[in-house]
């Protein structure tokens, strides 16, 4: 696994390498210092404002959680460093989720169950937004835009693949398929570990399944918002083509947001995605702007807000560790019996 990991990340490293060397790099790096770091800071702000609409979703995706502010920001700083685990780590945007879920447990008391069930449901509904955004933006390339058959026939190829990621991600809770799994190799010693693992999967799913049934309206609340913001994110690559000089229209935005993600989705076991983002990015905005140095410069600034956003969650993460080596100094009990969250 780790030889993988490597191959990985060496393949999109390489891959990153050839697009700098294919393009105008010294074009594409005066667009970026073009855009300043007023325009940079823009850009994060707009980022800021999507990632805060996502940890709302979160919250209101685990009832036993309190709905206030206080709670809110806990989540914003949980997220932080989480998400930057999930950019850099190979695990298609899930290697940052035990951490998320050991964070809440150990600073703020929220069970693993509860925090992996509301975790779980959070991407699933993030996915099915994600699904119906990308399913628009490849809708929309196809109605209102020009670009080469290539791009067009890529994008419904990389879609079909999108929604069989996502339907396996609805169907298995649903069906309770770890629980299915578990009958069928309880008692056999060589799956003993295995059948311990999926019984605490399943009880993740059950959590998962009451949520739907005990409110439905908040499910399907959180699939709309999740669809929104997905679709908002539409901004941020508007604004990062104005800042370098090219500004593009809503449709042409939308399709390169939507191919954006899509490149990230299929590519999810590459670190940081990188190389597939860059590439996808540079190229679907150079044949919309006709002018290739536009869309390094685009992939090159959404590297440096992430590069950003990364350092803030990292930082984030140092600070829990602090805050545990304060705890452990001043009470070491309290780091064994966290408080219980509805009383913080």
């Amino acid at each position: 696994m780790k030889v993988l990991k490597l191959l990985y990340l060496l393949g999109g490293a390489a891959l990153f390498v050839a697009l700098l060397l294919t393009l105008d790099t010294g074009a594409a790096l005066a667009l970026v210092w073009q855009a300043g770091l007023l325009g940079i800071a823009g850009l994060c702000l707009v980022f800021f404002v999507l990632f805060a609409l996502d940890a709302l979703i979160w919250l209101a995706l685990v009832p036993e959680l309190p709905r206030t502010i206080r709670w809110y920001r806990r989540l914003i700083r949980v997220r932080l460093v989480g998400e930057a685990f999930n950019l850099v780590v190979p695990a298609g945007g899930f290697g940052g989720e035990p951490l998320k879920a050991v964070l809440l447990k150990s600073h703020y008391g929220v069970g693993y169950r509860e925090s992996s069930a509301g975790l779980v449901l959070a991407r699933i509904q993030g996915l099915i937004g994600q699904f119906l955004f990308v399913a628009l933006a490849v809708v929309v390339m196809a109605a209102a835009t020009d670009l080469p058959g290539l791009y067009q026939t890529s994008a419904w190829i990389g879609l079909a693949v999108l929604a069989g990621m996502t339907g396996g991600f609805i169907i298995t809770p649903k069906l309770r398929l770890s629980s299915r799994l578990g009958r069928r190799f309880g008692g056999r010693r060589w799956a003993a570990g295995l059948v311990e693992s999926l019984a605490a999967i399943e009880a993740v799913e059950d959590k998962i399944n009451a949520f739907a049934r005990a409110h439905r309206a908040r499910y399907v609340a959180s699939i709309a918002l999740s669809a929104l913001r997905w679709t908002l994110g539409t901004a941020e690559m508007w604004l990062a083509l104005y800042l370098l000089g090219y500004p593009v229209s809503l449709a042409e935005a939308v399709v390169l947001e939507g191919l954006l993600q899509l490149a990230r989705s299929v590519s999810f076991f590459i670190p940081a995605n990188l190389g597939t983002q860059d590439g996808a990015l540079a190229l679907a905005a150079a044949a919309i702007t006709g002018v290739a140095a536009a869309g390094l410069g685009a992939a090159l600034l959404r590297r440096v807000r992430e590069v950003i956003f990364i350092a803030l969650g990292f930082a984030i993460g140092g600070w829990f560790s602090l805050r545990t080596l304060r705890r452990a100094a001043a009470d070491p009990a309290a780091l064994a019996e966290p408080a219980d969250p509805q009383r913080k």
